[in-house]
């Protein structure tokens, strides 16, 4: 596929958004405020409707036409096996139906059913009626013109986006992830399919003070470096290479939010080729965080977070974990290998070691305990903490596990 002549709008600089600026780029932030605006309010839709932004796309594209398991591939960039796993959840649910095309009795065609459907258009009411009374307002020739803009916007987007999947040095742009809090009071964060280089960070809530620039920041700033977040967004982050897939899923107050790397993306992040990617989580919501499928260097600093559990699953390189201060008995579980572990608290809060597989190198606050398995350690005697304290769980091999006092940064 050739390259659009100017190529997509995040290669450029954008003025006004933090972080550039260049002659002309006025429109190019415009476009990119529509796109963020846009994924904000079908995530914000999602939430209330208990539907995947993928879901909504599949909703979407069946509204006037019954379509093939293979066109709505096509629509949503699924594989076929991906495809059918979500008709099949919606399928559980009752908003679609299968059934024989009746102009090729040998397609399955997939239908929506209109009462659930509608159920999903009630939640767009009001956006329809803002747009009615906008209309009202620009009057004929105004609202055509708008309309033509839209329709403009729509496409070059589409256009990019194609761009961003299929062009040959699609690891030099950039993917943005972000959602809404919604009505979640509690979250789980799944990371799979492996990644190079990962930092996820509490984020500093906009007006509760912090790092320079935290006043008023709001989505845009988070993955422009600030780490700031609006208190209604539940996460965000800037990929390069493009965003990894992401469903978020809320039920019962609990988001679920799983980020799949594919093995080509996660070989695009690496020191020299483009920034460490950083996953900002909102401090006011608790976290429960798992990484499975591997990790070459992974930060986590969760000293502003009310962490309820993280587990690392299979296997990483180096990792670094930075504590804040428990509020009951917080596990940590290591059920893959991983060759370097550093674990910082705060002062005075105690981590129980529960040691299942073995350390070829032990220290504890500077102190050196050398290599250790389960068996050398019992013999130590240490009294189990009785408040508030970490629970570490090491079933597999560790090369090196520091347990030190303070903030690794």
């Amino acid at each position: 596929m050739s390259r659009p002549d100017h190529g997509p709008a995040a290669d450029r600089p954008a003025a006004g958004d933090g972080c550039g600026r260049g002659p002309g780029s006025e429109l190019a932030a415009l476009l990119r405020g529509l796109a963020s605006a846009a994924q904000l309010f079908q995530a914000a839709v999602g939430v209330r409707a208990r539907l995947t932004p993928t879901e909504l796309t599949v909703l979407a594209s069946i509204r006037s036409a019954a379509r093939t398991a293979g066109q709505l591939a096509e629509t949503t960039q699924l594989t076929t096996g991906a495809i059918t796993r979500v008709l099949d959840g919606l399928e559980r649910r009752g908003y679609i139906t299968r059934g024989t095309d009746p102009n090729d009795r040998r397609r399955v065609v997939v239908s929506a059913v209109a009462e659930r459907l509608a159920e999903v258009d009630a939640l767009l009411a009001p956006m329809t009626d803002a747009a009615e009374e906008l209309a009202a307002r620009l009057g004929p020739e105004g609202e055509r013109a708008l309309a033509e803009h839209l329709r403009a916007a729509t496409e070059l987007l589409r256009e990019q986006t194609r761009y961003l999947r299929e062009g040959s040095d699609a690891a030099a742009t950039t993917g943005t992830l972000v959602a809404p809090v919604g009505a979640a009071s509690l979250a789980r964060l799944q990371v799979t399919g492996g990644t190079r280089d990962l930092d996820i960070v509490a984020a500093v809530l906009a007006g509760t003070g912090g790092p320079v620039g935290a006043g008023d920041a709001g989505a845009g700033d988070a993955v422009c470096g600030s780490r700031v977040l609006a208190p209604d967004i539940l996460y965000a982050c800037q990929f390069a290479g493009g965003a990894p897939n992401a469903d978020v899923a809320v039920r019962g107050g609990e988001a679920e939010i799983s980020l799949r790397f594919t093995r080509r993306q996660g070989g695009r992040w690496r020191p020299g080729a483009s920034r460490t990617p950083v996953l900002l989580l909102n401090p006011g919501v608790p976290w429960g965080v798992l990484v499975r499928g591997g990790a070459r260097q992974l930060r986590v600093d969760a000293t502003g977070l009310r962490l309820q559990a993280f587990t690392l699953a299979g296997g990483a390189q180096t990792v670094l974990l930075s504590l804040g201060a428990p509020t009951g008995v917080i596990q940590l579980a290591v059920n893959g290998g991983c060759g370097e572990l550093r674990v910082a608290r705060p002062p005075g809060v105690p981590v129980d070691l529960r040691l299942r597989g073995s350390v070829g190198r032990l220290v504890v606050d500077g102190e050196e305990l050398g290599g250790q398995t389960a068996r050398t350690l019992r013999r130590r005697g240490d009294a189990r903490p009785s408040g508030p304290h970490y629970e570490l769980v090491v079933s597999s091999s560790v090369g090196s596990l520091e347990i030190e006092r303070g903030t690794r940064r």
